[in-house]
């Protein structure tokens, strides 16, 4: 009986001596004689003893014990395949383990702002406002503080939402109209709206043609417009402990049937491409989709830059929100909320020096350079005007009326 030598290498000169130490001159011989063939199993050397024929049968042997064993192990496994339970079952759908939002009570045209309680009716605007610098807030939205003329950015983007709010309310009210009547009428209520701006007209102009390439660049999208300028009050907080209750409202440029599900949307305009990395910490963003139970918003990027071509110019930036996030956000709102109730019921606005020189400066800054007291009140007075109550209700009166007629007339 032949021996099987394990001899762990894979060099000649190894195995070779190991095989002098461990066996005797008459198995030297046979292996040198070529009566063992050594074969490699991927971890030693085995030696089988014979002929050539000899072993080429042994090798069938031990081939045929091989197949036979594995077929008898899945006959094996599928027998057990019938009644052993899947052993990777298909995965059940992993809920949200965010918390649903409370859900926000139903919303009010007009919020009492006077009686029994005492209420705080606030947006976004004054949200990030009250968190920047309480007296800029004071002055901007309590004493209603501002400049009589917008900065040339502003009534820029206001032009465009204007021929935004025309175009996309006569798609939902007029969807037989050729697609070219929608950015025509738009663009004839621009014109309107153009004049009455302190911009130049060729600066409105320009607006009008960058609007007028975005029609045509998302034309046949799938964007189905749901609501145009939909304004909400929503109550976020009661407590009759401190007998409070704290409204939000706001007005949302455009609401959305998208691939990706129902949305919020949001024009922007801009001459520069500035990204901004913390875009969806945003009060507005997240105000927007807790107050409408929605948990997507986009932003609508129209870019007036000349340089660029359509598809680096309009560009849409979609945020997404758990509903963790939504909840935190109006936990965070009721809290600031709360702060502001303090500030009004201690007649207190405190200042924050650190927002005062960001962008392009604040636009009280002349006058909290001055004094407190007379000196300051003095320019207050003269370099600001008193700017009419904002409301997100009864916005754009005529602007509305006159689409009514195009609805009718086109």
């Amino acid at each position: 009986m032949a021996k099987v030598v394990k001899v762990r290498g894979s060099k000649t000169g190894p195995v070779m001596r190991y095989l002098k130490e461990q066996m005797a001159q008459e198995e030297m011989r046979k292996i040198l004689n070529g009566e063992y063939i050594p074969v490699y199993t991927g971890d030693a050397w085995h030696g089988s003893s014979g002929p050539i024929r000899k072993r080429e049968e042994e090798e069938a042997r031990i081939a045929a014990e091989n197949r036979a064993r594995h077929a008898a192990q899945e006959a094996q496994f599928n027998r057990n395949a019938i009644t052993l339970p899947d052993p990777d079952p298909p995965m059940e759908p992993i809920p949200d383990p965010s918390p649903a939002p409370e859900p926000a009570q139903e919303a009010q045209p007009e919020p009492p702002r006077s009686g029994g309680w005492r209420n705080i009716v606030f947006d976004s605007q004054i949200l990030s406002s009250l968190q920047k610098c309480p007296y800029y807030l004071n002055l901007a939205f309590m004493r209603r503080l501002g400049v009589e003329h917008k900065a040339q950015a502003l009534e820029s983007g206001d032009l465009l939402h204007t021929m935004m709010k025309v175009f996309y309310t006569l798609k939902i009210q007029r969807p037989d109209l050729p697609y070219e009547q929608y950015i025509e009428h738009s663009k004839q209520i621009g014109r309107e709206k153009a004049i009455t701006l302190a911009q130049e007209l060729e600066t409105s102009e320009e607006v009008s043609y960058h609007f007028e390439e975005y029609c045509k660049f998302r034309e046949g999208e799938f964007w189905i417009p749901k609501a145009v300028e939909k304004s909400f009050t929503i109550l976020l907080h009661e407590s009759e402990e401190d007998n409070l209750r704290i409204y939000y409202e706001g007005i949302i440029d455009l609401v959305v049937d998208s691939e990706a599900g129902e949305a919020v949307v949001d024009h922007k305009s801009s001459r520069r491409n500035m990204p901004n990395p913390n875009i969806e910490l945003s009060n507005q963003f997240m105000g927007y989709c807790y107050s409408l139970g929605i948990n997507t918003a986009v932003i609508n990027k129209v870019g007036f830059q000349k340089t660029l071509k359509p598809a680096e110019r309009f560009t849409r930036v979609p945020l997404s929100y758990s509903n963790a996030q939504l909840a935190a956000w109006r936990d965070n709102t009721i809290w600031w909320a709360k702060q502001l109730a303090w500030f009004v019921d201690n007649n207190t606005f405190p200042q924050n020096f650190t927002g005062c020189d960001k962008y392009s400066g604040c636009i009280f800054g002349e006058a909290c350079k001055t004094d407190p007291g007379a000196a300051r009140e003095f320019v207050l007075e003269n370099h600001y005007k008193e700017l009419p109550a904002w409301n997100p209700h009864t916005r754009d009166k005529e602007l509305d009326e006159r689409i009514a007629r195009i609805v009718q007339e086109a």
